[in-house]
């Protein structure tokens, strides 16, 4: 209070003179200037104030000590006014500070005495020389202000041509840093068309990992393979729907070690076979037989990570019963076709396309006196130092394969060890093989040098009967008992001779038999792999099927949850139910196109009505369809080839004909039933595709089809009017269905 009361006014400035602080009234030597609101002391100071205080400030500041102008004058409100200023530097502060004190001369008395009315004069001369004084004193200030903005004006102008030059490096800078960016922004652009394209690679791999897995699923679901997999410590990790019923596994034996489990194998140490495996790392295979006598392949191999690391053992059980019958009749079959062969008393060879003995029975061995290993694998014509090379045979089994010839009775003579020269006749047939087997010769002989013998002996006694029929009857009847022995002994040689060619026609019969045997077989076969589609689809239909509805029942319980736990589940599930219906849909319609259950449960009809159907909708095809309702009649094998005919019609049609229509019957004519398929889509040439070998394998298919239960089929192509596919099969009325 005392130094507010009694200490001048003034203010508190720092380097820049802008006020801090005000102390005291200072509104008469202060006023705030127009615009925008600011505290600058200059701009505050009233007229007259300015210059001096800047003058009083920078002596001030040079010096460092307190500085005083007395008596300035100024105007306040009209009226001039005289101040003393004081500026005092404030010392010990991190940053300059001033103290302005404005001091009124007249609270601290007169300057001078008061004269008397008669030294008015002098009074006015020394008025005169003060006001000299204040306008030197104001004229020094002036130039001193104008020396400071000078010297201010040099300062700026060497601010701002120091700044002109940072500004220019910092222009050269940014030219660079620009230019920098642009490369930047290259490499960018480029980075980004390499991430792009390994995007669109991963985007790739994705689809096609997806389209690995929907694969290997089906592949599995549709196997029915027994697959268990199994733990470093053998405890079953995960096992397929077949593996349930040959192990006797439920849900909640996934984590019991195998060594537990009861199976009907004739296989007691299969943990130590698994344990095997997963310590020496390689794979095992055996054919193992269960206790009922069924035959199966036990493959065990080991489980390895994505890095290659043993973590288990995989075990996978295949039915081979059937391949092992049909190995076992394989085998049986030709053991018995090796009997006979080593059985018949007359040679025998089997030759291959290249004339090279392929088997030779023991008759052929003794009868030349040759050993196998001098026979086998050799060609005919070298063997027995080339005894047997003849053109005019060569010709002749040469041309047995391409043309499917014969030949009976060729006549040759060898020279066989130790029996002089022998008369023998050759036979070649054919022999039928297994597909992918290469088909045979069978090249027989037979020694008919006694029978010759007898002939020429025969010859040379009627030539002699005729040289000699003029001589006496005593010869006559010598020569009349001579040839009744040798008649005799003719006769007995005739004797032989048939009984060696009953035996060949027993032979042939016995061949022509097998051939019948074989035909039946292929027909069994066949028929056995109809029977192993149907098989095939009502598991599908009835286990696989039913196993992921099972599955995908499960999953829609499991998103439609609650828990907090699966809720980060749901997403991914629900694309696995998708994935697991999708499976569902093709499961049915593989099952659909091996054997169609429909076809043995309804009939032909429904199975047909279902399969246009499912096709018209999948391939956007108008299909009509009318059927005479006799057809089911028919057999089953009949029924069954009509639909695979008009299946396999159908599927060219969706696939190369680009037609939007189809028309499908079945109607009766005299003695047959009708298939009739007509579509409006391109025309093909028929007789140049029939003709072509390994092309349009499902037209030839049809026909054969056809041509099995004695039908016949034809196709007819006309451009612009489309294709008219047409079988017919024999039909009786009278006759039912079995």
């Amino acid at each position: 209070m005392t130094v507010n009361q009694f200490a001048p006014p003034g203010v508190l400035i720092d380097g820049d003179l802008q006020i801090l602080q005000f102390r005291g009234p200072t509104g008469v030597y202060l006023e705030p200037p127009t615009g925008k609101a600011r505290f600058d002391l200059l701009l505050m100071a009233r007229e007259g104030l300015m210059l001096p205080l800047r003058a009083t400030i920078n002596r001030a500041r040079k010096d460092n000590r307190t500085a005083r102008t007395k008596n300035v004058p100024f105007k306040l409100d009209g009226k001039n006014r005289t101040v003393n200023l004081e500026v005092v530097p404030l010392k010990n502060l991190k940053e300059r500070r001033y103290l302005v004190l404005f001091e009124d001369p007249e609270k601290r008395g007169p300057l001078e005495p008061v004269e008397a009315a008669g030294t008015a004069h002098p009074a006015s001369k020394r008025e005169e020389s003060r006001r000299i004084t204040g306008l030197e004193l104001e004229l020094a200030e002036t130039r001193d202000y104008l020396q400071a903005i000078e010297e201010q004006h040099e300062a700026a102008s060497e601010e701002l041509q120091a700044a002109n030059e940072e500004g220019q490096s910092a222009n050269e800078e940014l030219q660079s840093l620009n230019e920098e960016l642009e490369t930047s922004k290259e490499e960018l652009e480029s980075t980004n068309e390499e991430l792009t394209t390994v995007n669109e690679e991963m985007v790739n791999r994705n689809n096609e990992l997806n389209r690995l897995n929907s694969d290997l699923t089906n592949l599995q679901t549709s196997t029915k393979l027994v697959i268990m997999l199994l733990g470093r410590d053998l405890t079953i990790r995960r096992f397929s729907a077949q593996a349930e019923k040959q192990f006797h596994l439920m849900a909640g034996d996934l984590g019991r070690s195998i060594r537990g489990v009861r199976h009907n194998l004739d296989l007691p140490d299969l943990e130590g076979l698994v344990t095997e495996v997963i310590t020496s790392v390689r794979e095992c295979e055996r054919e193992v037989r269960s206790r009922d006598g069924h035959w199966y392949s036990l493959r065990v191999r080991p489980y390895l990570t994505l890095d290659n690391k043993v973590d288990g053992a995989v075990l996978v059980l295949v039915d081979t019963d059937a391949g092992k019958k049909a190995e076992q009749a394989v085998v049986s079959a030709r053991d018995f076709a090796e009997a006979v062969i080593s059985t018949v008393r007359d040679p025998l060879l089997i030759l291959d396309a290249g004339l090279r003995v392929h088997k030779a029975n023991q008759a052929f061995l003794t009868t030349f006196r040759i050993s196998a290993a001098d026979v086998m694998e050799h060609k005919l014509f070298v063997i027995d130092a080339g005894r047997w090379s003849n053109p005019r045979l060569r010709a002749l089994l040469l041309g047995i394969l391409p043309a499917n010839t014969t030949f009976d009775n060729f006549e040759t003579t060898h020279h066989v060890k130790g029996r002089g020269r022998r008369t023998f006749l050759l036979n070649a047939r054919m022999l039928s093989q297994d597909p992918g087997h290469r088909e045979k010769i069978l090249l027989g002989f037979q020694d008919v040098t006694q029978r010759k013998q007898h002939e020429e002996a025969l010859r040379k006694a009627q030539a002699r009967l005729a040289a000699h029929a003029g001589q006496l009857e005593g010869v006559v009847a010598r020569r009349t008992a001579q040839l009744t022995s040798s008649n005799r002994r003719l006769a007995s040689a005739l004797t032989s001779t048939r009984l060696g060619e009953e035996q060949n026609r027993v032979l042939l019969l016995e061949s022509q038999d097998m051939h019948k045997k074989l035909r039946h077989l292929t027909h069994q076969i066949l028929t056995a792999q109809e029977e192993e589609r149907k098989k095939i689809s009502r598991e599908l239909h009835d286990e696989v099927v039913q196993a992921l509805v099972g599955i995908n029942v499960e999953l829609s319980a499991l998103v439609h949850g609650n828990s907090p736990d699966v809720k980060k589940l749901k997403d991914k599930i629900a694309r696995t139910q998708r994935l697991v219906e999708n499976s569902v849909d093709a499961v049915h319609r593989f099952a659909r196109e091996l054997r169609p259950a429909v076809l043995d449960d309804l009939g032909l009809i429904p199975a047909l009505h279902a399969y246009c159907k499912s096709l018209a909708t999948r391939k956007k095809l108008k299909i009509k369809f009318t059927a005479f309702g006799g057809v089911e009649k028919i057999t089953s094998d009949k029924r069954t080839v009509l639909f695979r005919v008009t299946q396999e019609a159908l599927t060219n049609v969706a696939r190369h004909a680009r037609a939007t229509r189809v028309k499908l019957s079945i109607s009766q004519i005299p003695g047959a039933i009708r298939l009739e398929i007509n579509d409006n889509g391109r025309s093909f040439p028929v007789r140049k595709i029939l003709q072509k070998k390994n092309k349009r394998l499902g037209l030839v298919g049809m026909r054969e089809r056809i041509e099995m239960v004695g039908g016949r089929l034809t196709i007819e192509s006309t451009p612009g009017k489309g294709t008219t596919v047409r079988a017919e099969i024999p039909f009786t009325p009278g006759k039912t269905k079995p």
